[in-house]
């Protein structure tokens, strides 16, 4: 028997932002894998990889580069607190995931 599983939490949907962003079922094994995906129009919906995402918080001005540069100084403060909750649960469910195959240690 399988499984497919198919995971996606919204961090923003488009009620309360300009943007409907969340962490996209991509299927990864890997963290390095995972994807954010940010919309900002109906036809324009970039997915990030988990390390590219990183690079963004590091350097925000990359947004205007990967996502459209069009974006606010308020736009990206909003997209960065996005982000980091993405990479914070990206980061918790692989640590879980490693404290599983350690045998919970």
């Amino acid at each position: 028997r399988y499984e497919l599983v198919r995971l996606e939490m919204s961090y923003s949907r488009w009620t309360n932002s300009e943007f409907y962003t969340f962490w996209s079922g991509s299927g990864a094994t890997k963290k390095e894998d995972e994807e954010f995906c940010c919309m900002f129009s109906l036809d324009s919906a970039p997915h990030f990889c988990y390390s590219e995402v990183k690079e963004m918080i590091k350097n925000p001005d990359l947004m205007r580069y990967k996502i459209t540069d069009d974006l606010y100084p308020e736009h990206i403060e909003e997209l960065l607190g996005y982000m980091k909750a993405f990479v914070k649960d990206v980061d918790i469910k692989y640590e879980q995931k490693l404290a599983e195959l350690r045998g919970g240690m």
